[in-house]
């Protein structure tokens, strides 16, 4: 099982003042399977990369608290066996304290509580028909039966539904419509297919790993 080759973009940082790490990634292809880009052409497409996920980590609509930090960010094509084409060579930005952006909202949930953003695409199952990332430092307010505020989804969806559209159109030569794609490894090569929608769901995501790493303390009171 082989991929068809692509760009995989990654970003991410510290949360809950330093004390955890977050990162997400997306997968980008064009028509041009061969990976005619310089590395300069590389650089050129990732600073606009970060620029445009700056903007969607100071976007209050995005969901992400006050301790949420955008550090990092890389961008490496992908060759047919899920690895960097590259391997000695890393395309990728650690981003100066001075240049480093926060979310917008100082609202909290625990760092475990979450919510993700569903990636579709024109296939309605089977491989690459679906992706997902989740929003770090989730800052969605619950309503009293535990769902996220309709409200709240739709300006979620709608802002990292431009963050994606925003990703596709950046400046310099266009190399060959290159788009957002959920890609799987699923086939001789599997398939890779556009990203066509947002989905932004009602029901808080729980992050597991990051719910179990955390040790818990108790407190215990005697019955009088």
């Amino acid at each position: 099982m082989t991929y068809q080759k692509h760009l995989l973009y990654a970003w991410g940082g510290t949360m809950a003042n330093g004390a955890e790490i977050w990162s997400n990634s997306l997968r980008f292809k064009g028509t041009d399977l061969d990976f005619p880009y310089t590395e300069g052409g590389l650089y050129d497409i990732l600073d606009s990369f970060i620029a445009d996920t700056k903007l969607i980590v100071t976007d209050a609509a995005a969901g992400m608290n006050n301790t949420v930090r955008l550090t990092w960010a890389k961008l490496n094509p992908i060759n047919e066996f899920g690895k960097y084409a590259s391997p000695s060579r890393t395309i990728g930005r650690v981003l100066e304290t001075a240049d480093q952006v926060t979310g917008a909202v100082g609202t909290y949930l625990p760092t475990f509580v979450t919510c993700a953003v569903s990636l579709k695409t024109p296939v309605q199952r089977g491989p690459a028909s679906a992706g997902r990332f989740f929003i770090p430092g989730c800052s969605f307010g619950v309503g009293p039966t535990g769902e996220y505020n309709p409200a709240t989804m739709q300006a979620a969806a709608e802002a990292y539904a431009q963050y994606l559209s925003n990703l596709a159109n950046f400046p310099g030569p266009d190399f060959n419509s290159l788009y957002p794609h959920v890609v799987s490894d699923r086939g001789q090569p599997g398939p890779a297919e556009p990203v066509e929608f947002v989905q932004i769901g009602s029901v808080p995501d729980v992050m597991r790993s990051r719910k179990n790493a955390l040790i818990e303390d108790r407190v215990t009171v005697a019955v009088p």
